[in-house]
């Protein structure tokens, strides 16, 4: 499954905007993807071109500074019929240190108004593996991280009553290796 995103801005932005790569953060959480990717994967031109992510900055905690969610690398390499990874990443100074992550998530990546300790609800697509049709799930934050795995408990399925606002969507690539040539997943 192709995933794309879009970068929003600042916390006060409702909803999925174009990529800004010129964003310092963007660039930043992109250094930080590929230290990981190239310590995990074969550097090879073939998988730098074929590494994806998304990207949303929001303040998760209500403290005022925004938090990274990173969906992905979507790619061959590192996402499964189940989906792929989302991980949060918090600025500390000028560096970006890993919060959490939770497997087996597609997009779109939405939040909640809901918060649990503190921290707002996310909203993620459950679908493959097995599990047709797919289903909107929410990802409460449990005062450590987010659920780790998006099919099952403690994660939930989304009722009506849960107000979204989406920040990663099918409608924007961001390449992890900028340069790599490729058609988008």
């Amino acid at each position: 499954m192709a995933a794309v995103v879009g970068v929003i801005a600042s916390s006060a932005a409702p909803a999925a905007a174009r990529v800004n790569t010129h964003d310092p953060r963007v660039r930043e959480i992109r250094r930080v993807l590929q230290r990981v990717y190239e310590g995990v994967a074969d550097p090879s031109d073939d998988d730098r071109s074929n590494a994806w992510i998304g990207i949303a900055f929001v303040d998760l905690n209500g403290d005022g500074v925004d938090e990274a969610i990173v969906f992905g690398p979507v790619s061959r390499d590192w996402c499964g019929t189940g989906g792929c990874e989302i991980a949060v990443y918090e600025q500390r100074g000028r560096r970006w240190t890993l919060k959490c992550s939770t497997g087996v998530s597609h997009d779109p990546i939405g939040i909640l108004t809901t918060r649990h300790f503190g921290w707002r609800d996310l909203a993620v697509l459950v679908a493959g593996g097995g599990i047709v049709p797919g289903y909107r799930a929410v990802l409460s934050y449990n005062g450590k991280c987010y659920p780790q795995n998006a099919s099952g408990p403690p994660a939930r399925p989304m009722g009506r009553g849960d107000r979204e606002a989406v920040l990663i969507r099918e409608q924007d690539l961001v390449r992890l290796f900028p340069g790599a040539a490729s058609v988008p997943p």
